[in-house]
């Protein structure tokens, strides 16, 4: 899981709702993928539009059995286990994953590294690769060839 170790999405989660409202087929043009792959202007829309048409072969029971599986989760047990360095890169603007699951998230990997995407929501790679690649490059400087 990406941004959280416990998601703690409850029923009255805009995610929640908006997976409820799936219908089967779903088009690519279904508003949920608006909401689900929001990002500044300047990410290609062909891209997020493939985006939706891949996502959108998943049946919309599919999508019901997974969130459920992902309310279920909680790794925190298993973060606090991680022993290796750790790059946290957070969305400032992220629909799904807020403020206080990034600082726990921070706190459960000892010794990570949070770095906040103001300006991003959920995927700040799509949003600002360069800045995410700079983030990338500091926290491992031996990657920069």
């Amino acid at each position: 899981m990406a941004s959280t170790l416990k998601p703690d999405f409850g029923r009255d989660h805009q995610l929640t709702d908006r997976v409820a409202a799936l219908r089967d087929p779903i088009s690519p043009a279904d508003p949920f993928y608006d909401w689900w792959h929001a990002c500044q202007p300047g990410v290609p829309q062909a891209f997020l539009a493939g985006l939706a048409k891949d996502a959108s072969a998943i049946p919309a029971a599919r999508w019901r059995a997974i969130l459920e599986e992902v309310r279920r989760a909680d790794l925190t047990a298993v973060g606090r286990a991680v022993q290796v360095q750790a790059l946290i890169i957070a969305g400032g603007r992220d629909p799904l994953f807020g403020a206080v699951h990034q600082r726990a998230l921070a706190q459960a990997l000892v010794g990570s590294r949070l770095v906040w995407a103001q300006d991003c929501g959920h995927n700040p790679h799509w949003e600002d690769p360069v800045s995410i690649a700079d983030a990338i490059l500091e926290m491992m400087p031996g990657l920069g060839g």
